[in-house]
Parts: structure tokens; C-alpha cells; sequence
């Protein structure tokens, strides 16, 4: 590679890059940590287009643009589908489900969930609980998230708090 070529690489990477930074913040999305299939899938074909931009000489800077910022786009018209339609949210997103309730892991619903019941025992070993019957419910959220919900014997649960979640 000539120094030209490097030289236009180097403006071009950091050129999308500032370009994706004010995508993603246009875009709202304030972190890529525990993020939602919706996200994920956006953060992939981003960096697919930037390997492809970044690749090639196929694509100039605003072509490479143009295309992350069509992505984005995209990702924002099927989160506001998302939020508006029952249906489409049906389709695409899973609903949080309860994987232990009362201290009993719910075998079947480790099976539907393509969870192993070893995977469940590491997530609740690194939430501090000593003992299943510590815990009143283990939910697995739609992003993969556990949530544990500890017992507490001088408190009911409130069932508003496994509103979403399949008992």
C-alpha cells in the first residue's frame, strides 16, 4: 500500500467513525452494553459496512455514510414498529419468562429457552443467593438479562412486578 492509500484509510476510518458517533447519538442510544437484539443486529451490519468501506476502495467516505446512516435509520423505523404494533412486537421480540419460582427451577422452561440448568445455577451463584429457597423468582428478561428476586418472609410479592413474565 502507498502512504497516499494509508493516509486516505486513516481519514476514511476516523471519518466513520465520527459519523457513526453522530448516528448513534441522533440515534439515542446511550449504551452497547447489555443491549437488545434490535441494537445487535444494527451494531453487526454497522461493522460489516465499515469493513466493506474500510476494505475496498469500492465505497468513498460518503458513500460509507450514507449506507451506515440508512442502517440507522432502519433500526429506528423498526423500534418505533416495535413500539407501536402488538403484532410486530410478537414477532420479534421474546417475552421475559420466569425460570425459578418459590426455590424450584423450572425445568421445561430452561428447555424452551435454550438454557442450561448449569448456565441458570452460574447467573444465580453470582447474585449472591446462598440457597434457591432464598429466592422467590428467577426471571430471564427478553435481552438474555436475569433478574433474581429474592424472598423476603414479611413481604408478598407484587404481581405487577411479573407483569410481562409467562408464570
Amino acid at each position: 500500500m502507498e502512504p497516499l492509500e494509508i493516509l486516505k484509510l486513516t481519514f476514511t476510518a476516523f471519518g466513520l467513525f465520527i459519523s457513526l458517533m453522530i448516528i448513534t447519538k441522533l440515534a439515542r442510544v446511550r449504551s452497547f452494553g447489555k443491549i437488545s437484539t434490535t441494537y445487535f443486529i444494527s451494531i453487526i451490519s454497522i461493522l460489516a459496512i465499515l469493513v466493506s468501506v474500510l476494505s475496498s476502495n469500492k465505497y468513498t467516505f460518503f458513500e460509507g455514510s450514507f449506507i451506515l446512516a440508512t442502517v440507522t435509520v432502519f433500526q429506528i423505523l423498526f423500534v418505533l414498529l416495535l413500539r407501536g404494533s402488538k403484532q410486530f412486537r410478537r414477532l420479534f421480540i421474546h417475552k421475559a419468562k420466569i425460570v425459578l419460582w418459590n426455590g424450584k427451577i423450572l425445568e421445561d422452561r430452561l428447555v424452551n429457552s435454550n438454557i442450561s440448568k448449569e448456565d441458570l445455577i452460574a447467573k444465580i451463584g453470582r447474585s449472591n443467593a446462598h440457597d434457591f429457597r432464598d429466592i422467590k423468582a428467577v426471571i430471564m428478561e427478553d435481552s438474555g438479562e436475569f433478574s433474581v428476586i429474592y424472598n423476603k418472609e414479611t413481604q408478598d410479592l407484587n404481581q405487577s412486578l411479573l407483569n410481562d413474565a409467562n408464570i
